[in-house]
């Protein structure tokens, strides 16, 4: 019986915070994602929420390769389709070299930006290996964009652009955080994903309890009966 609480509780612990993280996130029109390897480079994939025709692609591929002189490496475009959605998205793949600068500890964000000012909202994964001295740009924000580091660890680095002008020619994002702000932390979770934790970690305390108890009442009873 309480195994079978335990995982209806689960269940709908899941829910509520879907539920939670969906209000408080919107789907990015655009989601970048780059998986820094070493020796390797830097592989970039980069999902369209919308389907969108090869040759915007290419012609955005080529936005970034001019603004940053970059080098693709296979290049793949194509279409994906979730289950139970009925519209595809677009997908772009490619590697690279010098989006993440480690020295630095920081990544490049503008030539995105730039590429993709058409859309509303941005956002920007970055995947890198430890050790890593991350020292980038937390919160940036002027009358064109605003750019904000919303979840951090050791090695996820995840960056939500909001497009406020999409006139601008050239931005210039630092790849450094100034001094005065690098004692700022970015807010790692929302506080959905915060009282979710906080309900998972109860309610693995108080299943933990219920079967030491258990146990120990088993462990009693065949004791006695072997007096």
């Amino acid at each position: 019986m309480s195994r079978f609480l335990f995982v209806f509780i689960i269940v709908w612990c899941l829910s509520v915070s879907c539920r939670v993280s969906a209000i408080e996130n919107r789907v990015p029109d655009v989601e970048i994602i780059i998986v820094s390897m070493p020796l390797i480079g830097d592989n970039i994939g980069i999902t369209y929420e919308k389907p969108v025709e090869e040759v915007i692609i290419r012609n955005d591929l080529a936005n970034i390769r001019r603004k940053t002189g970059w080098d693709f490496r296979d290049v793949r475009i194509s279409k994906s389709e979730l289950p139970k959605i009925p519209e595809e998205m677009s997908n772009a793949n490619f590697l690279t070299m010098g989006v993440v600068d480690s020295n630095a500890g920081g990544f490049k964000l503008s030539p995105f930006i730039e590429a993709f000012k058409r859309y509303d909202l941005i956002e920007i994964i970055f995947l890198v290996q430890r050790p890593f001295a991350f020292q980038g740009i937390r919160r940036y924000e002027d009358k064109n964009v605003r750019v904000v580091l919303v979840d951090a660890t050791d090695t996820t680095y995840r960056y939500r652009i909001k497009l406020k002008n999409k006139n601008f020619k050239n931005l210039m994002l630092p790849i450094q955080e100034r001094r005065e702000n690098l004692t700022q932390k970015p807010k790692p979770f929302s506080w959905g994903r915060i009282a979710f934790i906080a309900i998972f970690a109860l309610i693995l305390i108080g299943l933990a309890a219920v079967l030491f108890k258990q146990k120990k009442n088993q462990t009693s009873r065949n004791f006695q009966e072997t007096e």
